[in-house]
């Protein structure tokens, strides 16, 4: 990172691709940097939400205006599990006024089973002992509003309350300039891939197949009707408040 401050006038990330952790921004992000447009970042993920921390992670604007000649057009882009991150959206928007946004939305249901197996995952031995699914929704429910504790550091319930984490983009961005994706339509057609490339004014390209990124290889009993019963109650208001200030029906319970 040092040596990289000698390279030239770096730029700032003119998108964001955005969601909660196991939300698919891994996935998309990994089809993006496909596009020959897209410059990807030097690392994919960065958590501190003040830009200009980050602009070493960037192309130079040599590279950006190489790149544009070439193909047209130049982007690149923050790709963060970052919706929790309630500072970030304003401060983003004071550095790159002109920046769109990828919002990445998975039914928060699904989404919280997701965390769950990474738990298990990113514990190593000491997640061997955790609880049942059952018993860590019911922990969590218990502890709301304050979370509950998680390895990864990321709280379980909030990570999926997304009328709350999406107002902050809402005021910083506008409608107008959201691309709002549901994570299960992008998973069962990635030619959803089409509509952000125009979006971002990216020319069209045809799909590029790549691997399926960051699945979880763990075997787990899967999620109990109980469970996701107690999910769905608890995230019903939610669903309902994000849907009226993007004017979409979600398709979640």
């Amino acid at each position: 990172m040092w040596l990289r401050k000698l390279g030239g006038g770096r730029v700032l990330p003119d998108f964001a691709c955005v969601g909660s952790i196991k939300g698919g921004t891994s996935d998309l992000a990994a089809n993006l940097f496909s596009h020959p447009s897209v410059v990807p970042p030097f690392a994919k993920e960065v958590f501190d939400t003040d830009p200009e921390v980050r602009r070493e992670h960037y192309p130079t604007v040599t590279e950006m205006r190489r790149v544009r000649r070439q193909t047209g057009n130049a982007r690149t882009g923050y790709f963060t599990p970052a919706l929790t991150f309630l500072d970030l959206p304003g401060r983003y928007r004071a550095a790159v006024p002109d920046a769109k946004v990828v919002l990445v939305l998975r039914d928060p249901v699904s989404r919280a089973y997701s965390q769950y197996k990474w738990e298990l995952l990113v514990g190593g031995p000491e997640a061997a002992v955790a609880p049942a699914y059952a018993a860590f929704v019911e922990a969590s429910l218990a502890a709301y509003p304050e979370p509950a504790p998680t390895y990864c550091g990321l709280p379980l319930l909030r990570s999926g309350e997304y009328d709350v984490l999406t107002a902050a983009w809402l005021a910083a961005f506008g409608l107008d300039r959201i691309h709002l994706v549901r994570s299960e339509d992008y998973f069962a057609d990635r030619t959803t891939l089409a509509g952000i490339y125009e979006f971002l004014e990216l020319p069209a390209i045809d799909f590029v197949p790549v691997p399926r990124v960051n699945e979880n290889p763990l075997v787990t009993p899967g999620e109990d009707p109980a469970s996701k019963a107690l999910l769905a109650e608890f995230y019903r208001p939610h669903n309902r408040r994000l849907e009226e200030s993007f004017g979409r029906d979600m398709g979640w319970t």
